[in-house]
């Protein structure tokens, strides 16, 4: 039949067929972890409507907390309201962006079972002061009382706070680690630390000195950092990454080390009170 032979037919069809074969598995996956969620909090969202943010797979982990049956979390549904969580130890994975913009969230404590944390799991998060790893997890830790979830055995900062003390063992500041901490006005870089990056959209950042031990600056390091003032670059800087600058508006002068031999795209992009910078001889590449 020459409809089989037409792609304009065929193609939607095959698509239609495998969407329907694999629909009721999935369906039974959600109706499932939907029988853990406490009922009240139905009512809580049906009065509501929803103006909190909160919908009907966010509530999952609200109020009561989050369901021992669910074993990753890899969405943002977490509601604005909670202040402070204990994740349960049947959570093994906690995905990119889910507590992003939980503006009330002060308190996080982060279970052994947790194996794989994204970057950028607690973007926004401008309420945050206090971070726990329990001790007993083979991946993660917050060594010293830093306020932070550390990788262990490559020392990168994974997530940190306003209240934050770098450790002087890290070696690296991940990304997003820190973006959007619009309350974060300050914070000190130990001379362990030799790549750095993460600080984009901390509004309150006016003023930051990087130690002579980093070696490069990483895409959109300090993008939107509209209150930053002043930066310190030392000479073993090597590369700056694109838009590690972009957008920071306040920044009036900057000096490049002699050392710089690598400028990334837009590193400095729409820096708005910027009126000169100087390239050094050893960059070829830009």
């Amino acid at each position: 039949s020459q409809w089989l032979q037409d792609p304009n037919i065929t193609i939607p069809l095959i698509v239609l067929s495998m969407t329907w074969g694999s629909f009721g598995s999935t369906a039974i996956l959600y109706l499932a972890d939907l029988q853990s969620v406490n009922t009240d909090l139905y009512e809580a969202v049906e009065i509501d409507g929803g103006g909190t943010g909160t919908d009907a797979w966010e509530i999952q982990i609200s109020g009561a907390g989050i369901p021992v049956a669910l074993m990753s979390i890899p969405l943002k549904y977490m509601h604005t309201s909670v202040e402070t969580l204990a994740i349960p130890n049947s959570v093994t994975w906690i995905g990119d962006g889910v507590f992003s913009g939980c503006t009330s969230l002060k308190n996080i404590t982060i279970p052994e079972s947790v194996t794989k944390i994204q970057f950028g799991a607690f973007i926004g998060c401008t309420s945050l002061e206090k971070i726990v790893v329990a001790e007993g997890n083979p991946v993660y830790d917050s060594r010293e009382g830093c306020n932070a979830i550390i990788e262990t055995a490559t020392n990168i900062l994974v997530a940190g706070c306003k209240t934050t003390v770098i450790p002087n063992s890290v070696t690296e500041i991940g990304w997003n680690a820190f973006s959007n901490c619009t309350s974060l006005d300050s914070i000190a870089i130990p001379e362990s630390v030799t790549t750095i990056g993460g600080f984009s959209g901390c509004t309150s950042l006016t003023s930051i000195t990087i130690p002579e031990s980093v070696t490069k600056i990483n895409r959109h390091t300090f993008k939107g950092c509209t209150a930053l003032k002043s930066v310190t670059i030392p000479e073993s800087v090597t590369e700056i990454g694109d838009g590690a600058f972009r957008d920071c508006n306040a920044l009036e002068s900057i000096v490049l080390p002699e050392s710089l031999k690598i400028i990334k795209e837009y590193a400095f992009g729409s820096c708005a009170s910027l009126k000169s910078i100087t390239i050094p001889k050893l960059v070829t590449k830009n």
